[in-house]
């Protein structure tokens, strides 16, 4: 029984919504019931746009529309295409047959995919969804927890119109060449192994949540 009660406090940690038991379920399983819950959490915002950062996740460094996060001292990376979401268009994306996982994803009108590949006996995941996208290089048994964080943070992002329509208008030039690449899958754009080397475990110093008080939703502003 302490197993089982153990085990729900862990998914609604990661969640910061309503536990799921998807502990021994499928990949397919995770995604489906991660993406298919309503998030309107946020508790960082930018200049444009804001999304939800689970418990025992940490902004470590940011510029621009990319940013570097941590969570248990591995580094995810994301990227925010604004220049797509202002012009409303999508990325093309192709499944692998050659991949340990590779598809499409269309949950309540917002798409992308998910892809990811074994390399050297780890995990490079790619996870782009509402226009956003995740990438991190984990061991296979923080699969899971990689998908689950990746999902809910990638369901939260929000955008503001208003402040896009002046935002892209001064720099669509310079970033959409950038952003074309940033957001294909690292099969297309070049060898993974030239990316592994930037997701180094390291020990984060200032591994610090925001305050709960500062956690916010569409209802409370």
């Amino acid at each position: 029984m302490k197993k089982v009660i153990v085990l729900l406090s862990m998914i609604f940690l990661l969640t910061g919504c309503q536990a799921v038991m998807i502990d021994e379920q499928s990949v397919d399983t995770i995604i489906d019931t991660v993406l298919n819950t309503q998030n309107k959490l946020y508790n960082n915002v930018f200049e444009g746009y804001k999304y939800y950062l689970p418990k025992g996740m940490t902004l470590v460094e940011k510029t621009d529309y990319n940013a570097q996060l941590s969570y248990q001292n591995q580094k995810y990376y994301l990227y925010i295409d604004v220049i797509s979401y202002y012009h409303k268009t999508n990325q093309d994306y192709e499944v692998s047959s050659s991949a340990y996982y590779s598809k499409k994803l269309n949950y309540q009108g917002k798409t992308g995919y998910l892809e990811i590949n074994e390399v050297d006996g780890l995990y490079f995941v790619e996870m782009m969804y509402n226009y956003a996208k995740m990438e991190s290089y984990i061991p296979k048994e923080n699969l899971q927890d990689t998908l689950i964080n990746m999902g809910n943070i990638l369901s939260s992002v929000q955008f503001n119109d208003q402040v896009l329509s002046t935002l892209v208008g001064e720099n669509v030039l310079n970033y959409e060449e950038e952003v074309f690449s940033i957001l294909k899958p690292k099969r297309e754009s070049g060898s993974f192994l030239d990316y592994v080397e930037e997701y180094d475990v390291y020990y984060d110093k200032n591994n610090e949540m925001p305050d709960e008080d500062q956690i916010k939703t569409d209802e409370t502003e």
